[in-house]
């Protein structure tokens, strides 16, 4: 358990979510990379920076996971057999 922000969380949520960060992350960068080297190579730079779209893009969607209840641990508990299932 890790202390943030006057609570405790688990290793592995913190884990969960730096992993989906990353996949997020690293989505956009392949994403902008496939459509534009397939039809208009130079045009990849008119996108611009991509990294700071990135970084708001993985964190509005961590943000939409987390409200919606996508990343906790009751999963994790109910994938173990641990917890109810009510």
């Amino acid at each position: 358990m890790i202390r943030l922000f006057k609570h405790y969380v688990p290793g592995s949520i913190l884990l969960l979510a730096m992993a989906e960060a990353l996949i997020l992350l690293s989505s956009m960068h392949v994403g902008v990379s496939l459509r534009f080297i397939t039809t208009h190579p130079g045009a990849i730079y008119s996108v611009g920076f991509l990294t700071p779209k990135a970084v708001i893009f993985a964190v509005v969607i961590l943000g939409i996971m987390t409200a919606f209840g996508c990343i906790n641990g009751i999963q994790g508990r109910k994938a173990r057999g641990e917890g109810s299932f009510a």
